[in-house]
């Protein structure tokens, strides 16, 4: 059971998220808040760190959000596509972005009670009607393919067919115009 002060700092920095406020504004929550005083951005993302049970992962970025400076790009010290500094003058990026990693959250989502029903839409509340209106991904031929199809790996059947089992959980990813800022040049 979270305490007040608690719930109070989650539900601060959901607001802070949720309409894209600095950290810099977040860091005048506690002259606002004085029963329970905010504690710092930092503070606050290692606080729900430590209460989700799985960390945000920070990336370095292009200042005008071309690229992420990971992988192939992780040592680089300019943006391949406008030449932008990757440092400022004190050697601190100039740009982050925070990512949480896919398995951990996934896991998370399956230990919650609630959240694990949620996650069993497809199986036991949507409704498909053949040669009805598409209302949703499940009702897509590509989806209505997959549940007459062997799942496999490289070629080697596994024995069950996709989405034969309730807890299974379809992803889907769309990258196109993806730039993690609102203020971008590149996509």
């Amino acid at each position: 059971q979270l305490k007040e002060e608690e719930l109070d700092t989650i539900n601060a920095f959901a607001l802070k998220v949720q309409d894209h406020l600095s950290d810099k504004t977040f860091e005048k929550f506690p002259r606002v808040f004085r029963k329970h005083p905010i504690p710092t951005a930092r503070q606050t993302r290692k606080q729900l760190e430590s209460l989700a049970g799985f960390k945000t992962v920070r990336y370095d970025c292009c200042i005008g959000s071309c690229m992420a400076y990971t992988g192939s790009h992780e040592t680089l010290d300019k943006c391949l596509y406008c030449k932008e500094p990757r440092r400022d003058s004190r050697g601190r990026p100039r740009q982050t972005f925070c990512y949480t990693p896919l398995i951990p959250r996934l896991r998370a989502a399956c230990a919650n009670r609630k959240r694990a029903k949620l996650m069993q839409y497809r199986a036991y509340e949507h409704q498909y009607t053949p040669g009805g209106p598409m209302t949703d991904v499940f009702d897509s031929s590509l989806y209505r393919d997959l549940l007459d199809t062997d799942a496999s790996i490289e070629g080697e059947k596994l024995g069950h067919r996709h989405f034969s089992d309730p807890r299974d959980i379809a992803l889907g990813l769309s990258t196109d115009g993806f730039a993690p800022f609102k203020k971008r040049k590149q996509t």
